[in-house]
């Protein structure tokens, strides 16, 4: 069935080629069709294997791997509200937002005994934590260990460039929250990241420091910009309906 597509497709190739090989014109024109027609004999071929072979390829993976449809979980989608407290050089201050669960697909396990459910979530917009604290134009981060210069980071870039701290929350595995598996224990998490931003709208992450679990509440690293981790709050996860996935056919 791919190879009627391919003539299809081919047709208006060779007829572009009869046209720019005709011997009307000049012979500017006349050397420009040889040149033009040389280097559509050269892709024809190119073309047609890629017509006929991508086609082939698709229905080959299709029966090697089936879609996998409903039933569905009973409830999709719903939002978490939190509120992250801490102080910033020991004055108070909180975040509240919404983490978004969302269900995704089933997908087939690697040991192929089954299916599993994927989810997806989202913090405003956001797809890798929600930024709690920011602070802008700093000159140096810690590591951990000592305190460097951002400018190192960038690797020679222009100094005057701006360098900012963000600060960011993840809460783990969103089946969790939506009734789906058991919550990991080394979240949440905060994330300490350096970002160099050349220009406005434009940023690039340098280096991130990751702090799991309950070493949020008192981390050195946070600890070293003058902010503690005092509070963390979100909404309870779920009760859900569930129902095992059907083989869908191709």
């Amino acid at each position: 069935m791919a190879i009627l597509p391919a003539l299809l497709f081919m047709a208006p190739i060779w007829l572009t080629i009869g046209i720019l090989t005709s011997k009307k014109g000049s012979e500017q024109r006349a050397q420009l069709k040889i040149f033009l027609g040389g280097v559509m004999l050269f892709l024809s071929p190119v073309l047609l294997y890629a017509i006929v072979t991508l086609p082939l390829l698709w229905v080959n993976n299709s029966s090697a791997y089936p879609q996998i449809t409903g039933p569905e979980p009973k409830v999709q989608r719903a939002g978490f509200p939190f509120t992250v407290s801490y102080t910033v050089a020991g004055e108070p201050a909180t975040f509240e937002g919404t983490l978004v669960c969302q269900f995704g697909s089933y997908q087939e396990k690697a040991d192929g005994t089954g299916k599993y459910r994927t989810w997806g979530e989202s913090y405003g917009g956001g797809r890798t934590g929600q930024t709690i604290y920011r602070r802008e134009g700093i000159k140096e981060y810690y590591d951990g260990i000592q305190w460097a210069p951002c400018a190192a980071l960038s690797q020679g870039l222009d100094e005057e460039d701006r360098y900012d701290l963000r600060i960011k929350i993840c809460f783990g595995n969103p089946g969790y929250y939506m009734g789906d598996g058991e919550k990991d224990p080394q979240y949440p998490c905060i994330e300490v990241g350096v970002y160099w931003v050349p220009e406005e709208y434009t940023e690039f992450n340098l280096v991130e420091t990751t702090i799991y679990g309950d070493e949020i509440y008192d981390s050195p690293i946070l600890a070293a910009y003058g902010i503690q981790i005092t509070g963390v709050e979100i909404a309870d996860p779920i009760e859900n309906g569930f129902s095992e996935p059907d083989e869908g056919k191709t």
